[in-house]
């Protein structure tokens, strides 16, 4: 369940900043600074799904599997 929650979490995030990045292109093109707005806000919030789905894809992988396990068993 949680993978799915995640997948879905990276995909929204694209979706709002690749909206965002058109939208803003857009925007500057038409001298609209209400659709600049829109599209920074689109990109914040691209942004935060993005970060959201890093953290919760670190979070369900345990803490057996952290930088202390990547130094390999002979090392402490």
């Amino acid at each position: 369940m949680m993978l799915r929650q995640i997948g879905l979490t990276r995909l929204v995030g694209k979706a709002f900043l690749v909206s965002g990045f058109f939208l803003a292109i857009y925007g500057l093109a038409q001298s609209s600074g209400f659709l600049v707005n829109v599209s920074l806000g689109l990109l914040a919030a691209g942004i935060a799904a993005t970060v959201a789905s890093f953290y919760h894809s670190l979070k369900s992988r345990g803490p057996d599997k952290g930088p202390a396990a990547w130094k390999g068993p002979n090392q402490k």
